[in-house]
């Protein structure tokens, strides 16, 4: 239903819940539409490195923007 809709801009707060990309929450986050994408958050990595791919991939942010989400 959201992803039908094009946003002018998603914001999305605390970041850094979504640092699983393998997961159903990233992944329709991910599937929103808008012409512009904040992500906001105090603690980009938690783990390890791999914890930004996410956020890069929801910012659709080159060279990850060729990752379409599912």
């Amino acid at each position: 239903m959201l992803t039908q809709i094009e946003f002018d801009r998603v914001v999305l707060d605390e970041a850094h819940t979504i640092r699983n990309h393998q997961t159903k929450l990233c992944s329709a986050i991910c599937l929103l539409r808008a012409k512009r994408r904040w992500a906001v958050t105090g603690t980009p990595l938690q783990n390890n490195k791999a914890d930004l791919f996410a956020h890069f991939r929801f910012l659709r942010a080159s060279p990850f923007d060729g990752f379409l989400c599912k």
